[in-house]
């Protein structure tokens, strides 16, 4: 019977540490790895403890009567997953918990049976094919480039186009939320679009007066969500900064500048980037076993995630960019491509 939870503290070193995974590595660093993963877990159930104890309506020692849903990442790692579960059913105590995976969840939420899903998070950008509410392991892709990236893109172009609030500072939180609604807000992948646009926005910060900046911005709004399909434009180089040439109002953009130092060229990183960017879409759904299946894959591709869900012209960005990558034979037997943004609820 599952046991009330225990609060432990999580800077506390474990002392019940078992290496049981029969491995190449040298014992003692096999010993240190597993002391990390158990610190993070540690931290992981003060924090579920924290989140749980705060609804008064559910008293922490009735945690047995309630059920759990862990959901985890596409490519995962089993002993991660194994500590997690002790986590709900030991430490937590709850009755019962269920493991599933984001795109077996993400598909079966928006409504598809069978879809390929498109996961642009934060930090990653992952692709899975999902059907009949499983996830094919051999086609899952996952790239270390995702929104954060887009973001440090998007500042550098707009350092370049003179940005007229010079006191900005990446490192502090009030001006990270400003960049990031300002890409959320300007930002797009409409082809439609030409030409510049006088912008404005406003700065606030608490117990200070608000201000009001104005902007001429053309293709800049367009260049950093390219950065999904191009990845080398997200790419960060060091380089020299340029000597001052206007005074204390340059010197102010120092910091500006310091943080988000790009330099678009094609090293070796950004160019394997762009292979499994040009593959990205193409490859999952050529791992798939039959013909009938891969025209399912392409009629349902779900898109999850704050990425580039949310910029005008996302869907038909995407849906150029795979009919590009389409073998001829394939594009005369897929009838449609389905890009779905949305849920069909929304």
């Amino acid at each position: 019977m599952p046991t009330s939870p225990i609060l432990v503290n999580p800077s506390q070193e474990p002392t019940d540490c078992r290496v049981d995974t029969l491995s190449a590595t040298p014992p003692i660093l096999v010993y240190l790895q597993y002391l990390r993963i158990l610190k993070i877990v540690r931290w992981i159930h003060y924090l579920l403890h924290h989140a749980y104890t705060s609804y008064p309506s559910l008293p922490i020692f009735a945690a047995r009567e309630y059920n759990a849903i862990l959901l985890i990442p596409d490519i995962y790692h089993r002993p991660h997953i194994k500590e997690l579960m002790n986590v709900l059913l030991v430490r937590m105590g709850f009755g019962a918990a269920l493991v599933h995976q984001e795109s077996v969840c993400a598909s079966y939420g928006s409504g598809l049976s069978s879809a390929c899903v498109v996961d642009v998070g934060d930090h990653k950008t992952a692709v899975t094919c999902v059907e009949d509410g499983i996830s094919h392991r051999n086609t899952r892709i996952c790239l270390a480039y995702g929104g954060r990236d887009i973001t440090r893109c998007f500042t550098w172009l707009l350092e370049r186009a003179r940005f007229p609030y010079i006191e900005c500072n990446p490192n502090r939180i009030m001006d990270t939320l400003l960049l990031i609604e300002l890409k959320e807000t300007f930002c797009h992948l409409d082809q439609d679009f030409d030409g510049p646009q006088l912008l404005d926005f406003h700065v606030s910060f608490p117990n200070q007066p608000t201000f009001m900046y104005k902007m001429n911005l053309g293709e800049e709004t367009m260049i950093a969500p390219m950065g999904s399909f191009i990845p080398k434009y997200l790419e960060s180089t060091e380089k020299k900064l340029r000597s001052p040439s206007s005074g204390i109002k340059e010197t102010q953009r120092t910091s500006m500048m310091k943080y988000f130092s790009f330099k678009p060229k094609l090293s070796r990183n950004s160019y394997m980037l762009n292979i499994a960017s040009f593959n990205l879409f193409q490859t999952p759904k050529a791992r798939v076993a039959s013909d009938e299946t891969k025209k399912k894959m392409y009629g349902n591709i779900l898109v999850v995630g704050g990425g580039i869900s949310f910029y005008q012209g996302a869907t038909e960005m995407l849906r150029h960019r795979i009919q590009s990558l389409m073998s001829p034979s394939l594009s005369k037997s897929v009838e449609k491509i389905e890009v779905i943004c949305k849920t069909k609820d929304d």
